[in-house]
């Protein structure tokens, strides 16, 4: 597979140097999409969406790094060899990546817009469209973890102003319905998102990431047996719904994962409870996560708001439960405290520092701390503003 698209790759790179989509990976957007076209259609040839090649930037570079260890540890320089030039390959594409991304964007209009496709155009809802576009490609693309924060913005931007958004999820609006042609109507997306929430954690959009995530849970789920449709019509009582979706059934599980940890795709960082509701830290309240899966090792954390005794604001206390042969990641606990609140200074049983972030302070732990480790962080009550 690495080589199938290493292929489309070289082939991409012998295009004209001033040719929109050099050095993009050109294919489909969706593997049934080929099977079920046919004739005089716009998804009927190839394209270089920017999702293959985000996406594959991704691939390489993650594969690289595994095929470079596995290279070492058995002995095999063959192996470690084509390991660091799939990761060259991954640091190469993804210049020319952001590169063709800054020449496609579309800025005559406002908000400006980045095309799925590299230097096609505007979408079907502009003048002098030549194709239609569905919400696939920017949550493929968000999901590959590879887009500066400025294009991501660009993209969310452009959605939310042009009702390709509903209540902060993708969206599509339709007029076909079982087949027979109806008035317009919203189908919010829930097979297709996870990229999307995936996008708004990795840069700290966290009151967009909340908004999404309470609509998608609110609307795609089935009330009581939290069932997922691959669409549907914010409506109920018009249940104009696509049927059952794996995919969709999966988005909520792993949002809830990044919104809770997170690992950086390009850094050796980990981030806890980066997205969370400030009201889940309001005084008296904990959150608390059990044995979470990470590049690194199992983890797990609690995070406890306590009052002080003199009532004059919560002592946050943070315990970690990080592998004992130490956790090759700097970790980032984020604080997202209730309005009102900010963090002074912390202890901790290792090393450690505060950092301020727009979204909420992050108590952060050095690379290769070991087992248990216990911080309380010293919180004051700011003054109301005029």
């Amino acid at each position: 597979i690495a080589e199938i698209l290493l292929e489309r790759r070289r082939a991409a790179l012998a295009l004209p140097a001033d040719h929109p989509a050099r050095g993009m990976i050109a294919g489909w957007d969706e593997a049934d999409t080929c099977l079920a076209l046919r004739g005089d259609h716009p998804y009927e040839e190839e394209h270089p969406f920017f999702a293959l090649s985000a996406e594959a930037v991704r691939g390489f570079h993650d594969l690289g790094e595994v095929w470079s260890r596995i290279g070492a540890v058995t002995g095999r320089p063959d192996l470690a060899d084509r390991g660091r030039a799939l990761a060259a390959d991954a640091t190469a594409l993804r210049s020319d990546l952001e590169r063709t991304i800054d020449r496609s964007i579309i800025r005559d209009c406002d908000p400006p817009y980045l095309p799925p496709v590299a230097g096609i155009g505007l979408p079907a809802s502009s003048p002098g469209s030549d194709m239609v576009y569905g919400p696939r490609g920017p949550c493929e693309t968000l999901h590959s973890g590879v887009l500066a924060a400025g294009h991501v913005k660009t993209i969310l931007d452009y959605a939310s102003a042009h009702g390709e958004t509903f209540l902060g999820v993708f969206c599509i609006r339709s007029r076909l319905f079982g087949g027979a042609v109806t008035d317009e109507f919203i189908k919010l997306m829930g097979f297709l998102v996870y990229g999307q929430g995936y996008g708004l954690v990795q840069h700290d959009l966290v009151r967009e990431f909340l908004l999404f995530y309470y609509a998608h849970a609110a609307h795609v789920h089935t009330r009581g047996t939290w069932t997922a449709m691959e669409s549907t019509d914010p409506d109920r009582d018009q249940g104009r719904h696509a049927p059952y979706c794996v995919p969709a059934q999966l988005t909520i599980p792993c949002v809830t994962k990044w919104m809770l940890v997170f690992e950086e795709p390009f850094a050796e960082v980990l981030w806890l409870a980066k997205a969370v509701p400030r009201a889940w830290l309001e005084e008296g309240k904990a959150i608390r996560v059990r044995r979470a899966p990470t590049r690194w090792g199992s983890i797990g954390y609690a995070i406890e708001s306590r009052l002080r005794p003199d009532g004059g604001g919560p002592r946050v206390a943070v315990s970690l439960d990080l592998p004992e042969a130490g956790l090759a990641a700097e970790v980032k606990v984020r604080l997202r405290l209730p309005a009102g609140f900010s963090a002074v200074g912390a202890r901790s049983t290792g090393e450690h520092r505060i950092e301020r972030h727009p979204a909420g302070d992050a108590v952060v732990v050095a690379a290769g701390v070991a087992g248990r480790v216990d911080i309380v962080v010293e919180c004051r009550r700011e003054a109301p503003r005029a």
